[in-house]
C-alpha cells in the first residue's frame, strides 16, 4: 500500500512539473514581447515601439465581438493584442502613456481590404469603431486608448493575413499544446509507475 501511494505522489509530482514548465515557457509577460509575422505597426512617436501580438479573446469579448459583426456581410475577422513598449525602459507604457489619441500605421497583407477596424473598450465592454485611412498598402489607425484590436475584411476578399481569428487559430493551438503536454506527461507517469512496481515486487 504505501508504494502505491509513493507511486501516486510521485505522480502528481510530475504533473505539477510540467504544468510549471508550461506556465514558465507560454507565459510571456508583457515585456517579452512575441510580435505576430508579417504585421508590423508605428506610430509617430521616437520612443514607443508599437508591439502587435496573436491575442485570444475572453469569452464576453467574443461575444460582444459577433454581436457587433455580421459574417453574412464580412470576410475574415483578426484580432491582435497591440500595446506600447517604451524603447528607453523596455516596459509597457500602454496604460500610462500620456500621448492620446495615437495614430498607428499598420503594415500588413491585404490592408486594402479592410473594412472596419474595431478595439476593445474595457470600461463599457464593447467593441469602439475606430478611424482609419489607407495609403501604399498600409492603414492608419487612430485609437483613444491600446488594447485588444480587430480587423474586419470586406467579404469574399480571401483575407489571409496571420493572426487570431475568431473563427480559427488560437484557441485551438493552446488546446493542442495542453494534449502534447498531457500525453507527455501521462507517459512519464507510465514509467514512473512501473518502476515503483517492480521494486516492489522485489521487495
Amino acid at each position: 500500500m504505501k508504494k502505491i501511494i509513493s507511486a501516486l505522489i510521485s505522480l502528481a509530482v510530475v504533473f505539477t512539473i510540467g504544468i510549471s514548465c508550461y506556465a514558465a515557457t507560454f507565459a510571456a509577460s508583457p515585456e517579452s514581447p512575441h510580435p505576430v509575422p508579417n504585421v508590423s505597426a508605428e506610430s509617430g512617436d521616437s520612443d514607443i515601439i508599437v508591439v502587435v501580438e496573436n491575442c485570444t479573446l475572453t469569452s464576453a469579448q467574443n461575444k460582444a465581438l459577433k454581436d457587433n459583426t455580421d459574417e453574412k456581410d464580412h470576410g475574415a475577422v483578426f484580432i491582435y493584442d497591440v500595446w506600447l513598449q517604451s524603447k528607453s525602459t523596455g516596459k509597457d507604457v500602454t496604460k500610462s502613456y500620456n500621448g492620446y489619441p495615437i495614430k498607428v500605421t499598420f503594415d500588413m497583407e491585404n490592408a486594402t481590404e479592410i473594412d472596419r477596424v474595431l478595439y476593445w473598450n474595457e470600461d463599457n465592454g464593447s467593441w469602439d469603431e475606430a478611424s482609419f485611412t489607407i495609403a501604399d498598402g498600409k492603414i492608419k489607425v487612430r485609437f483613444n486608448h491600446l488594447c485588444p484590436v480587430a480587423f474586419v475584411f470586406k467579404a469574399d476578399t480571401g483575407a489571409k493575413t496571420p493572426g487570431s481569428s475568431i473563427f480559427s487559430a488560437q484557441t485551438g493551438y493552446n488546446i493542442l499544446l495542453y494534449v502534447i503536454l498531457a500525453v507527455v506527461l501521462l507517459i512519464m507517469a507510465i514509467i514512473i509507475f512501473i518502476l515503483v512496481a517492480r521494486r516492489s515486487r522485489r521487495a
